[in-house]
């Protein structure tokens, strides 16, 4: 019993021996003789480079979430910092001194309109190929056409709110007769049909051609324009126009003719208010005061269309009108010609257009969309304010690149034209006056 025992015992501490050696290492165990080659973890990581995005403070929030997540998909969230500060969309010209500095933007949003001092100040890097060529398939004709300076492409329209349309009161008897459900070009409604209505009801027609803004929409209604060319480092080359022509004699003779009646003020009060039956304004008349209170717009009985066809002779044109973005631009000043962050910036830039985003952003805050698929889809065409302004711009001035003083030239024609709307006025004063506007619009600097 004891041999068999002991011989229980041996079998049982070799196996337990066996075991042991088959078993994970414990530090005791490890092989010491050779020093460690991995070298330690550095405790400090990286440090991010800061990338300042600049915008309204509204957009804060959507912006800065919509640019990391693309930093991370693209596995760039390591490398680069995002910051954001607030600046006018308008202003930032002026807001920003020294595009050079630390704290002066990298990529930020900016009014069409602000291209040519952007470019004066060397704030603007030209898109990319690859990224101009996917925003001409994507974006509508004129939102391309707002993101040029001197034939390059400077900028990333993503929204294309910056137009004008007409509201009118549906709840007064037989309008609905004389407004349609009107497409830019199409001959359906009638300003001479609109301007009787009210003169007959009492109503007023609230339409400011006394401005320039809608007055120079109103006189490329027959094809006359400008055109204003620029030197890259943003003074202007040269200043073409055609308004002394007979394209521009007949926009001239309709708007003394809308002039001529006393339905027509020059106010934007909303339908309802003031008598008004129908007015000229844009998307941005939807918003709250200054104080938070809610815009006679947005009343149930307000309703949207474009803005009406007129004649004059025997050709009926749809009365055009001035159709802006908003854009993101990369300021290349910073980035010394770091070809990898100058690249990251433009495609955040380029992300913040795609059609997802735009999407996003219109389910955010209802902004219009300057991507032809975006503003197709239902959800956009059931805004009636944003369809009407779709259909409005698809045949509009794109809004760009202006020198300051050109909006001097049809401020002084549009006086002349409310001065003498009600007397008789001749083809030859009439162009007497083009020939004067024509002057001035290419004196401008």
């Amino acid at each position: 019993m004891k041999k068999n025992s002991i011989l229980c015992t041996l079998m049982c501490l070799v196996s337990l021996g066996s075991l042991a050696s088959c078993g994970p290492k414990t530090s005791e165990s490890t092989d010491t003789s050779k020093p460690d080659s991995t070298p330690a973890p550095d405790p400090t990581p990286a440090k991010k480079e800061k990338l300042v995005l600049s915008g309204a403070e509204d957009q804060r929030t959507f912006v800065m979430g919509k640019a990391n997540e693309y930093l991370k998909a693209q596995k760039l969230d390591s490398k680069y910092e995002l910051t954001y500060t607030a600046h006018g969309e308008d202003k930032i010209d002026s807001e920003v001194a020294d595009w050079t500095a630390e704290t002066a933007p990298d990529l930020y949003s900016f009014s069409c309109d602000k291209s040519t001092p952007l470019a004066a100040a060397g704030a603007l890097a030209t898109v990319p190929d690859e990224y101009a060529e996917q925003m001409r398939n994507t974006l509508s004709e004129t939102a391309y056409a707002s993101a040029t300076f001197n034939g390059d492409l400077v900028g990333y329209a993503y929204t294309a709110s910056n137009g004008y349309f007409t509201y009118y009161d549906s709840s007064l008897p037989g309008i609905d007769a004389i407004v349609h459900d009107n497409k830019a070009g199409s001959i359906v409604d009638n300003i001479e049909d609109w301007l009787k209505y009210c003169e007959d009801n009492g109503k007023t027609f609230a339409y400011n051609l006394k401005e320039a803004f809608y007055t120079v929409g109103a006189l490329t209604t027959f094809g006359a324009s400008w055109k204003v060319e620029y030197n890259r480092d943003g003074s202007v080359k040269k200043i073409t126009s055609d308004f002394a022509s007979d394209k521009g004699l007949k926009a001239a003779k309709m708007i003394l003719k809308i002039m001529s009646s006393d339905a027509v003020v020059y106010t934007q009060d909303a339908p309802g208010v003031n008598n008004v039956a129908f007015c000229v304004n844009g998307a941005w008349a939807l918003s709250n005061d200054s104080e938070g209170n809610k815009s006679a717009y947005t009343d149930a009985k307000v309703k949207t269309t474009t803005l009406p066809n007129a004649t004059v002779g025997t050709e009926k044109k749809h009365i055009r009108s001035f159709a802006g973005t908003k854009l993101y631009g990369v300021n290349p000043s910073k980035s010394n010609g770091k070809a990898e962050r100058l690249n990251t910036l433009h495609g955040i830039a380029n992300y913040l257009t795609s059609d997802d985003v735009q999407s996003a952003r219109f389910d955010e805050s209802q902004q219009a969309p300057s991507s032809k698929a975006v503003s197709a889809t239902e959800k956009v065409k059931s805004n009636a304010a944003l369809s009407a302004l779709a259909n409005q711009s698809a045949d509009g001035m794109a809004q760009a690149n202006l020198p300051g003083n050109i909006w001097l030239a049809p401020v002084t024609f549009a006086t002349w034209a409310y001065e003498n709307a009600k007397s008789e006025v001749s083809d030859e004063v009439i162009m007497t006056q083009l020939q004067q506007l024509d002057a001035a619009v290419q004196a401008s600097k």
